[in-house]
């Protein structure tokens, strides 16, 4: 890994010239990359900067990484009716997301960028991730319902 690393090196060194920086940057890359390929795949830093970090990719990034989860917690709570299942999970995920979102911002606010189009991204993102939970426990419930109606339903003979 270190051979490989400084041979890197050096091919940018002489490529950039003396640009420090930039030998700096391609190093740092890929060593990165090569401690990150066991468990996120080759390139991960390339990877995750190609990632669409708008408030809606993020938003449904998190909305789809969470709710996700659903089936192992269902799992983990089986004697709990349908409906109290997916609202106490829809709260439960809800619950972390406020969590990280108010340390996240505070965090910001430190850093004194909490601003501007900051500002306006992190609460766009907040309001479709809300948005994303709403429409989750709604689905579910709909499809709970029906079940019900297909159930009740007598066969035809």
């Amino acid at each position: 890994l270190n051979a490989r690393v400084v041979q890197s090196a050096l091919e940018v060194s002489i490529k950039a010239g003396d640009k420090s920086q930039a030998l700096l940057y391609r190093s740092a890359v890929e060593a990165i990359n090569v401690e990150l390929e066991p468990s996120l795949g080759p390139n991960a830093i390339q990877n995750a900067m190609g990632q669409d970090n708008s408030p809606e990719g993020t938003a449904d990034r998190i909305v789809s990484l969470t709710t996700a989860f659903f089936g192992a917690y269902a799992a983990q709570n089986p004697d709990k009716d349908p409906e109290t299942l997916v609202k106490d999970f829809v709260g439960v995920i809800r619950g972390g997301f406020e969590k990280g979102f108010n340390e996240a911002s505070q965090i910001l606010q430190g850093l004194g960028v909490l601003n501007g189009n900051v500002a306006e991204g992190i609460n766009k993102t907040y309001e479709l991730v809300q948005k994303g939970y709403d429409d989750f426990l709604s689905n579910a419930m709909s499809a709970i319902q029906q079940q019900r109606e297909a159930n009740a339903t007598p066969a035809a003979e």
